[in-house]
């Protein structure tokens, strides 16, 4: 029936207003299960913490409401995030290293995105988000990953934080089909493992934010 709730897919993200709210559940894979409570508690507070920082509408809630919540509040979300969801992801196969893809991508990155992400994708805690193991570059949706590297962002600013970091466009110089495979090196590299980025989506989200 139209409209009917999708159970199974509570928590598992979605796409709203050309952004990917990312897979919330207790996936270690494309989830935040490999988060402890104080993580997500830092997330919610102060826009960033060891894994991620927050852009977009995110950056919006934490500055406009989460940072304010209570400790209490910030605990109780994040233990029932992490108490009452359920862990189900598979990670698949990386694509080889020896894809064309992958090395031209493998360029890319090293040439525009490793002097802040670094060569392994570690990045730099709280100021330049860790592309390693990390659940939404991993995530089955690139949405939020074009978008940034086409648009750029910038972390929303906290009492706790009150300095967001940012990344500038590329959208000038890099064509649909750089973005394409430098996204696809870093979805299946140092841990990571998630399909390609077409460069025809990459066309498509690149039209949506000229509008």
């Amino acid at each position: 029936m139209l409209g009917r709730d999708e159970n199974g897919e509570f928590l598992k993200g979605a796409t709203l207003e050309n952004w990917y709210a990312p897979n919330i559940t207790a996936d270690r894979y494309k989830g935040i299960g490999s988060w402890t409570a104080d993580d997500i508690v830092a997330y919610l507070k102060t826009g960033a913490n060891r894994f991620d920082i927050a852009s977009g509408p995110m950056a919006e809630e934490v500055e406009n409401s989460s940072q304010h919540w209570t400790d209490d509040d910030l605990r109780a979300v994040a233990t029932y995030l992490k108490e009452s969801t359920v862990a189900d992801g598979k990670a698949p196969a990386p694509l080889a290293a020896t894809d064309a893809r992958m090395l031209a991508g493998r360029e890319i990155y090293a040439d525009r995105c490793s002097a802040c992400h670094t060569s392994n994708g570690e990045g730099m805690p709280k100021l330049f988000p860790q592309l390693a193991n990390a659940p939404l570059v991993n995530g089955d949706d690139a949405t939020s990953l074009m978008r940034v590297v086409l648009a750029g962002s910038r972390a929303g600013g906290t009492v706790a934080a009150p300095t967001g970091p940012a990344m500038p466009s590329f959208a000038w110089n890099l064509s649909d089909a750089d973005v394409a495979n430098v996204l696809t090196y870093i979805r299946n590299s140092w841990g990571n493992a998630a399909s390609p980025v077409d460069p025809g989506n990459v066309r498509e989200m690149r039209k949506k934010l000229s509008e």
